[in-house]
């Protein structure tokens, strides 16, 4: 290939560690959809998104500065 061992080892350890870290990814992803992980931290974040009751006074403040924003002009129609 090159002539120069210096930069025959370096792209020999750079292929190396890229094919062993794909090698290592796709491990950790064949486990993880073999015992349902990804689908197991999904539901639980839903869930708790759902059950967090927002406080009256947070909600109110957010329905008070909705009122306030300014809504965008509409384009006028040339038909």
């Amino acid at each position: 290939m090159t002539d120069s061992a210096v930069l025959n080892t370096v792209l020999g350890l750079v292929f190396l560690f890229y094919a062993l870290a794909l090698l290592c990814s796709g491990l950790v992803e064949m486990i993880a959809n073999w015992v349902k992980k990804r689908a197991k931290y999904l539901l639980r974040g839903i869930r708790e998104l759902i059950d967090d009751v927002v406080p009256a006074d947070v909600a109110e403040a957010d329905r008070n500065r909705m009122q306030r924003m300014p809504t965008p002009p509409r384009p006028h129609s040339t038909a």
